[in-house]
């Protein structure tokens, strides 16, 4: 009540899921994309829209520089705005996103095996997605953990990415996501996996040795 009434922040009945999110510390103008650092395109195949968050990571901290928001589209469209855009990324670029595109199929293919065709070779896609909340809380714990550290921030430009942030909220019994708005939940789902995978609150590793995709 606090944060909404004197702090103009949007707060539901049922809770802000990323609860730890504030604008004006985690929202950085001054982003770039580093040469160094290969990018992670940390994918969600949802259709209308669909989107893609572009972010890097130095191993400690996570920086969000772009996002890639197409509507009536498919995985094909998306691969080749992402090659428009950073295919010649000199660090190359790694894919990161829901397991449940190794199922789905466009053009009788699953997503990820089109991704695959179209140069994105260097998947770390676990074989299931990790637990909603085990997600939730691993992104949480990214924005701001016990110390007040602030290890992921983004651009102003990723404008779905921060109206996720800010606008999804829990189910009226608190145990999940609330999905009835179409456009929300895309973009923090699609940085959640990647974030999951790479700074897990679990000790749970991936097997990079299995294939996973049709």
């Amino acid at each position: 009540t606090f944060r909404q009434e004197y702090e103009a922040s949007f707060e539901g009945r049922a809770g802000r899921v990323y609860y730890a999110y504030d604008a004006k510390r985690h929202v950085d103008a001054m982003i770039e994309v580093d040469l160094n650092l290969p990018i992670a395109v940390c994918c969600d195949f949802n259709v209308d829209p669909c989107v893609w968050e572009l972010a890097q990571t130095d191993g400690r901290s996570v920086r969000v520089f772009d996002e890639i928001v197409l509507r009536d589209t498919n995985t094909y469209e998306m691969c080749k705005e992402f090659l428009r855009r950073y295919g010649r990324h000199r660090a190359g670029f790694v894919v990161h996103g829901d397991a449940a595109g190794a199922a789905r199929s466009t053009a009788g293919k699953s997503d990820y095996a089109i991704m695959m065709e179209m140069g994105f070779k260097d998947q770390r896609v676990k074989r299931s997605n990790p637990a909603v909340r085990d997600r939730v809380n691993a992104v949480n714990s990214m924005l701001r953990n016990a110390r007040e550290d602030v290890r992921l921030t983004h651009h102003p430009r990723c404008a779905q990415l921060r109206k996720d942030f800010e606008k999804v909220e829990w189910t009226s019994g608190g145990v999940d996501i609330e999905k009835a708005r179409p456009e929300l939940t895309h973009a923090t789902d699609a940085l959640g996996y990647f974030v999951a995978a790479e700074f897990s609150l679990t000790t749970t590793k991936r097997d990079p040795a299995k294939r996973f995709y049709k």
